[in-house]
């Protein structure tokens, strides 16, 4: 399973979606997830096909709404950037 790690300044506990980019249809997929208080967290990202893919964490800490977006490219089943 591909996986990208995060370092948070605070406990995380939000959303992650996924998107696949450059088809015509746009798969999307959402995820919830809590650190439950750790600081390093590994995000598993359910990616069965070669291609390029848009990461969005958002969350909310404090009544402060955060984002965070990275794109990212599989071949193989390998992460190549992230």
């Amino acid at each position: 399973m591909i996986s990208i790690a995060y370092q948070f300044g605070h406990p995380f506990d939000g959303r992650v979606i996924l998107r696949r980019l450059g088809t015509a249809d746009s798969e999307e997929c959402s995820l919830f997830f809590d650190s439950k208080g750790a600081l390093n967290f590994e995000v598993p990202l359910p990616i069965h096909q070669d291609g390029s893919y848009r990461v969005t964490l958002d969350w909310i800490y404090e009544g402060r709404l955060f984002f965070h977006q990275s794109d990212i490219r599989v071949k193989s089943g390998q992460l190549l950037s992230d």
